[in-house]
């Protein structure tokens, strides 16, 4: 995790460098979209990995099948999301290079995300990890290739697009052949059964709710207040992500876990060490919260060569550090508790609050009322999980036997 999030800052840092901000803002809404289409590409299948954990020969079958199901949903949501890019942004870079860059970006985010959802459910931390680690990476390097470009500002965006594709595509190649020399994975893409379908639309709904959630908020900034203020507001956002990411690693980390207790039907465990887990982010959270003011306000805007207008967007969004890590961890329970629909409805809820903040407060407070959107919606998301999750708890313990009974 520390890994990701130096090698996130210097993506970020690389990019400002050479980009304008509205050059950023547009790169910040594609890979959204093209985030958003990657966890959907292998129909939450790979969620069924944990559930199928204990069977080897059930685990490598899902597998053959979630390869099945994003070769032919990725590819196709993909050039869907490249129109509607193209029309929403109102067409940047010409269409061609945005179906030929999404689609690629989609492959290789969906082959990499279910091989390291398959290593996490068998125990393979190195996996788990590792795949998603060595990706960010290769954006920062990809980034860093594009200083040696010589060439106007409108050709350096385009270099960036086509150099991004060409090393993720080694670094998914070069890792994911060592996790099937490694493992038993193996490349036979086959169509998922009904059966599956059946068992993993929920999971589907569940991943693309989500990171709509959390990633189509950038498109969204930028039909409010335009390319120039959505690519300060992205930067601040990743800044504030980044740090809420040992959050996220936590949530991750305990999910098997929880998924073990509710399989014992063991309530109290699952409730002490879910509010632990809570107390935990939110003490780490508002550490790293006032870590962050501490550096805006000992460094004048500017500094590090990042976009002296994103300062206040960092201050304003600071609090997102907080709420951003409880989201995080009160998501994975209602994953664990068996509510995948559940966090789909009011991830895209928080959605649907934000656009409306955004849409009728900017014009009256400006980039405050934006900033206000975001934190409310994600604390709004994040108190309504966890008061789903002590519900789901309930019923629980009245149909199974805790520890303190």
């Amino acid at each position: 995790m520390a890994v990701r999030v130096v090698a996130l800052a210097l993506w970020v840092w690389l990019l400002v460098q050479q980009l304008p901000a509205e050059d950023f803002g547009w790169l910040a809404s594609v890979l959204a979209v093209s985030a958003v289409c990657s966890l959907v590409a292998p129909f939450g299948i790979p969620y069924l990995f944990f559930a199928d954990a204990h069977s080897s020969n059930k685990n490598r079958e899902r597998w053959c099948e979630a390869l099945g199901a994003l070769i032919v949903i990725g590819p196709a949501l993909a050039i869907i999301g490249a129109f509607f890019l193209d029309w929403w942004l109102e067409g940047v870079v010409s269409l061609r290079v945005v179906i030929f860059f999404v689609v690629i970006e989609v492959l290789i985010a969906s082959l990499v995300q279910s091989a390291g959802l398959w290593g996490h459910s068998v125990g393979r931390i190195d996996i788990a990890a590792g795949l998603p680690a060595a990706l960010t990476i290769s954006r920062s390097i990809a980034a860093g290739l594009c200083l040696t470009q010589v060439g106007s500002e409108d050709s350096m965006l385009e270099a960036y697009l086509l150099i991004h594709v060409v090393v993720g595509a080694l670094t998914a190649l070069v890792m994911l052949t060592w996790v099937t020399r490694a493992t038993a994975l193996r490349w036979r893409p086959t169509f998922p059964a009904m059966t599956t379908f059946v068992a993993a639309w929920r999971y589907a709904a569940m991943g693309g709710a989500a990171l709509a959630s959390s990633e189509l908020d950038k498109p969204l900034v930028v039909r409010v207040m335009g390319l120039q203020q959505a690519g300060h507001y992205a930067m601040a956002y990743r800044v504030c992500s980044a740090l809420a990411m040992p959050a996220t690693a936590l949530a991750a980390a305990m999910l098997p876990r929880w998924v073990a207790a509710v399989a014992q039907n063991d309530a109290a465990r699952l409730r002490y060490s879910f509010i632990a887990v809570l107390l935990a982010v939110a003490t780490m959270g508002s550490m790293l919260m006032a870590l962050l003011y501490l550096c805006l306000a000992a460094y004048p805007p500017g500094s590090f060569g990042l976009y002296p207008e994103a300062w206040p967007w960092m201050q304003g969004l600071a609090g997102l550090v907080v709420v951003l890590g409880l989201r995080q961890v009160t998501a994975a329970a209602l994953i664990a508790v068996g509510l995948p629909l559940v966090r789909a409805l009011l991830d895209m809820a928080s959605l649907a609050i934000l656009a409306a903040v955004a849409f009728l407060a900017y014009p009256v407070l400006g980039i405050g009322g934006v900033m206000l959107g975001c934190i409310l919606t994600e604390a709004c998301a994040a108190i309504a999980m966890a008061v789903y999750f002590f519900l789901a708890l309930n019923e629980l313990r009245l149909v199974g036997i805790s520890s303190d009974e």
